[in-house]
């Protein structure tokens, strides 16, 4: 009974650790990674947290020592993350006069060609209040999209601004709906558009913060950027007169307040609003938006947008993820080998998107950051991005990087575009709509572990078997050797008894 025991407690250990082994699923997180909430998704408090409000959005302890700025509402944002790196009254709402073009511009590139003729009503020339700055457009005339837009951007035309909404939504108050709809999209969280131009409005407000995300958004655009970047425009003859060129009113790209870094902006001025400004500028990998609302005087826009681009540049250091973090990497590695010609060789490395970037205050060490995965769930995901990779610093997020799984041979083959073209001698597997891998060193080195476990269990089986069957054969010769005693006794038995 001992023996049947052992043996077949042995048996059950091996084949639940074997069982376990191959129901185990395998996620793509790394030693550091944060705890999963339910359902294997990360839970709310693992998420990237929003900024938080007004002037709180820089909470590190040794961050640079900002200069002064005469605006009262005052952003300085990292282009490609979004990390504030300086914040005076974000959240604080302001006119914003005409900056307010530079969404109207994008919203047009959206839904138009460059080439569709603008057609100006009455309504869009006459509903201008008297002084508003304008290229002198008449109702009838017929403008492309493209010099509409130039005259937009670079002249700040309010004429060009009311038409355009009209032939984008059909009225000015229709195309205001999808401003507010396109600002809340990137990102704006206190801000309403009334008007497409930024003429004042009691109900027409924003803040540096959303302006500074509504500029993130509109320069990921190549016409905008391209468009808004321009000195200057040759605008085309139209239906009633000949066109002068259109100039831009940015003097960071003048000589009075020339920046070297800058790259597009757009100004703004109303009584109400006083001055503000919208500029981005790029030097070597860094990538900056600052944004000035309520300035008292036009040259103290420049002047503090300016001190807080030098701010900036000097006193942080972009560091790209991928030549950096290696921890949640995996070289090309043939233990997930697929087995399968149409995938190359089966090998997978898995490894950050170059474009994953972490900012920081020169100096730093990127280590010093802290690190949180989430995986991407979207079903629409075409890339081979699965999961994002989150860094703090001081409880400041300061970047994020993707994940991507790539296999040897980059080129898969597509099977629905070529049904008879297979190879008739190879008969390949069904391949899968979505196949995700994700894996976890723990899981690999408990999975050796567990194996090895598994295999001197079954050894010790054997043994403990070997064993108890040499204890049993010991056994049954003491028996014998009790009932009958030994071969030379018996014999003497026997002849006694012949003799009597």
């Amino acid at each position: 009974m001992k023996y049947k025991f052992s043996r077949t407690l042995c048996c059950l250990m091996a084949a639940v650790l074997i069982c376990g082994l191959i129901g185990r699923p395998v996620h793509a997180t790394g030693a550091d990674a944060p705890p999963a909430g339910e359902n294997g998704q990360e839970s709310q408090e693992d998420q990237q947290p929003e900024a938080p409000a007004g002037g709180g959005y820089v909470t590190a302890q040794n961050w640079p020592e900002p200069p002064e700025v005469g605006a009262d509402g005052v952003i300085l944002m990292d282009a490609v993350n979004g990390t504030v790196l300086y914040a005076k009254n974000a959240d604080q709402t302001f006119y914003p006069a005409s900056i307010t073009k530079i969404l109207t511009a994008l919203l047009v590139i959206e839904n138009c060609s460059l080439d569709e003729t603008v057609t100006y009503s009455k309504e869009a020339i006459y509903s201008l209040i008297s002084g508003a700055a304008a290229i002198g457009i008449v109702p009838g005339e017929e403008m492309s999209v493209e010099d509409s837009l130039y005259a937009l951007l670079l002249h700040s035309a309010n004429d060009a601004a009311n038409g355009l909404a009209e032939h984008v939504a059909g009225s000015m108050s229709a195309f205001a709906d999808l401003m507010n709809e396109k600002a809340a999209e990137l990102g704006a969280k206190n801000t309403h558009f009334s008007n497409p131009s930024g003429l004042h409005a009691e109900d027409h407000y924003t803040t540096a913060y959303d302006m500074a995300m509504i500029m993130k958004g509109c320069i990921q655009n190549e016409t905008f950027l391209r468009i808004c970047s321009s000195y200057s425009h040759d605008m085309a003859p139209t239906n009633k007169m000949e066109r002068n060129p259109v100039y831009t009113k940015h003097r960071m790209l003048l000589n009075e307040y020339r920046y070297e870094y800058y790259v597009a902006g757009k100004t703004g001025y109303t009584t109400p609003a006083g001055n503000t400004l919208v500029t981005y500028a790029e030097k070597g990998d860094m990538k900056l938006i600052c944004v000035v609302l309520h300035c008292p005087g036009n040259g103290v826009a420049y002047t503090s947008t300016r001190a807080l681009f030098d701010y900036g540049f000097d006193h942080f250091q972009m560091y790209r993820v991928a030549d950096y973090d290696t921890r949640y990497t995996l070289d090309r590695n043939s233990f997930f080998e697929s087995g399968n010609t149409a995938f190359g060789d089966g090998t997978v490395s898995i490894n950050f998107d170059d474009n994953g970037w972490v900012i920081l205050p020169s100096g730093t060490n990127f280590f010093d950051t802290e690190a949180s995965l989430t995986y991407i769930e979207d079903e629409n995901n075409k890339t081979s991005d699965f999961a994002t990779v989150n860094y703090t610093y001081q409880g400041m997020h300061v970047g994020s990087a993707n994940l991507k799984i790539t296999t040897a041979q980059e080129n898969k083959f597509d099977f629905s575009s070529h049904p008879a073209t297979l190879p008739e001698q190879e008969t390949l597997a069904p391949v899968p709509e979505k196949t995700v891998i994700r894996i976890n060193l723990w899981y690999v080195f408990g999975t050796v572990f567990l194996v090895v476990l598994a295999f001197m269990l079954l050894i010790l089986g054997l043994k403990i078997r070997r064993k108890m069957h040499r204890r049993r054969k010991l056994s049954s010769r003491q028996i014998d050797r009790l009932k009958f005693g030994s071969k030379k006794r018996i014999k003497m038995r026997m002849r006694k008894k012949k003799r009597r």
